[in-house]
């Protein structure tokens, strides 16, 4: 399971550098679930709480800051599944 996510992720973070298709992805409402200090970020702490988020960690900050902002975000939720509204 973890060779196919690195794929998908590499895959999909290559195809939004080149196509720059992440710029145009806004986050959906997973990223102000995880952001709990509501800081505009995503650190590691608030992104172990979501399935396969740490280990792809090193390949989604692309500025390497240490934090995902929404841009890095979303183009992990381009590599899962669309978002999904909040289960009741």
């Amino acid at each position: 399971m973890v060779n196919v996510m690195n794929k998908k992720a590499v895959s999909a973070i290559i195809f939004c550098i080149i196509a720059n298709v992440a710029c145009d992805h806004k986050p959906s409402w997973r990223f102000g679930q995880l952001d709990a200090n509501q800081d505009g970020y995503v650190g590691p702490a608030e992104g172990a709480e979501l399935d396969g988020l740490t280990e792809n960690w090193q390949l989604l900050d692309i500025d390497k800051d240490g934090h995902l902002d929404k841009m890095e975000f979303s183009k992990f939720e381009l590599m899962i599944a669309p978002p999904e509204g909040p289960r009741e």
